[in-house]
């Protein structure tokens, strides 16, 4: 309770300091909006009718549609990532096949990748998908990968011992014990699905967080921009709850 306490002194300091910095008129207004107008936005643009008069889309629509494409960016690269992952780090031959061509990848940003995700994909969901995917795949292969390479070796002498054969092993020790592991790479995964989830709607969106970020900035309007970084913010940290949560419950088989 007093963690949480000071969790929330810490929010309110921070919303307190930037409406004073807002105040001071540091910046001006076209660069820096307070929080008070950032609400302000949130509250005009819920509905259609209010929303249209500042020029822009509704932003629930806009976090629908942000929803969409980050989730299945980040769907999709754990379905790929983390068996990918799982087979390397206990076939040595699957991860001498795949490790040197992951290892040059690895390093390349996904922004790097937009010329050729609007030209194998065109400007539509997929070239969007693609680039979040990308962002989101890395840290499943990586901790499934190494969730399952350092499983104790005790633990599987000791199932040897038993009689257990390879798929017994690798069924009822390596991947409950990688679990955590694996479900930590995907806290690391949905934080970078939401990152790249700008990047991916800078190529040809018309809605979508990204996008109104790019809008307000376009405008000369701070408080747009922010609210796009807030909504972005809160999401992130809403998905990453859930996941945390699920992580606890997994982490309990270890102890």
């Amino acid at each position: 309770m007093k963690y949480k306490i000071i969790s929330a002194l810490s929010i309110i300091s921070f919303i307190i300091l930037w409406q004073f910095i807002v105040y001071l008129r540091i910046f001006p207004q076209y660069l820096l909006a307070g929080p008070a107008e950032v609400f302000n936005m949130l509250i005009l643009s819920t509905f259609e009718s209010t929303a249209l008069k500042a020029g822009m889309r509704p932003w629930p629509e806009h976090v629908i549609m942000s929803v969409i494409r980050a989730m299945t960016g980040f769907i999709v690269a754990a379905a790929v990532g983390i068996p990918l992952g799982i087979l390397m780090g206990w076939y040595k031959s699957i991860e001498a096949l795949i490790d040197p061509i992951f290892e040059l990848i690895r390093p390349i940003p996904p922004i790097a990748w937009i010329p050729l995700a609007i030209l194998w994909f065109g400007i539509g969901l997929s070239s969007k998908v693609f680039i979040i995917w990308l962002g989101a795949f890395i840290p499943c292969l990586i901790n499934s990968y190494v969730g399952v390479k350092t499983v104790d070796p005790t633990l599987i002498r000791a199932a040897k011992t038993l009689g257990a054969n390879d798929r017994q092993i690798f069924l009822t020790i390596a991947i409950p014990y990688a679990l955590p592991t694996i479900i930590g790479g995907l806290r690391i995964a949905v934080g970078s699905a939401w990152m790249c989830l700008v990047a991916a709607e800078l190529i040809g969106a018309d809605i979508g967080l990204g996008f109104l970020s790019m809008h307000g900035m376009q405008w000369l309007r701070p408080d747009i921009t922010i609210l796009a970084m807030v909504l972005i913010g809160f999401l992130g940290f809403l998905f990453d709850s859930i996941i945390r949560k699920i992580e606890g419950k997994f982490s309990e088989w270890r102890k």
